[in-house]
């Protein structure tokens, strides 16, 4: 995951484009300053990739290219119920649900922010494990965590 920083000439807003996707930029401050977060999916093979940022009023255009590594983020072996593991067909039912609308809100394209100020820790308490651990459950590989609790 990555912070984009980009200061502009008053009035103009930046258009920034990764991995094929436009960024959502939003403006900071003095109106001049414009901030866009990216990031590179778990799977992506190590190498540089461009970020290109240009605004089409000035025809300005710059690209960085940004290192990606690979990193082992772990595995964790749990030991569960069968019940815990294989889901009955309502269950089963409401996770597609739930990911039908996790996919839409993921898909939909971004909005202005509707928070100011710093991120701060949503809950306290331990963090049961890190983002991008791979998990095993009953000797049997499951998707990655996303690392909250």
């Amino acid at each position: 995951m990555g912070l984009l920083k980009v200061r502009t000439a008053g009035g103009e807003t930046p258009q920034a484009l990764w991995m094929n996707q436009e960024l959502f930029m939003a403006p900071y401050g003095d109106g001049k300053t414009w901030h866009g977060f990216f990031g590179a999916d778990l799977k992506l093979k190590a190498g540089s990739y461009p970020l290109v940022v240009k605004t089409a009023s000035t025809g300005f255009r710059k690209q960085i290219d940004v290192r990606v590594s690979s990193k082992d983020f772990g595995v964790r072996q749990l030991t569960l119920p069968k019940e815990m593991v294989d889901l009955d067909a309502v269950t089963l039912e409401r996770v597609k649900r739930e990911a039908a609308i996790m996919k839409e809100v993921l898909e939909a394209p971004p909005t202005p922010p509707q928070w100011k100020g710093p991120f701060v820790k949503p809950v306290n308490g331990e963090v049961s494990g890190t983002f991008g651990q791979a998990s095993i459950i009953n000797g049997m590989p499951r998707s990655l965590t996303p690392g909250w609790t």
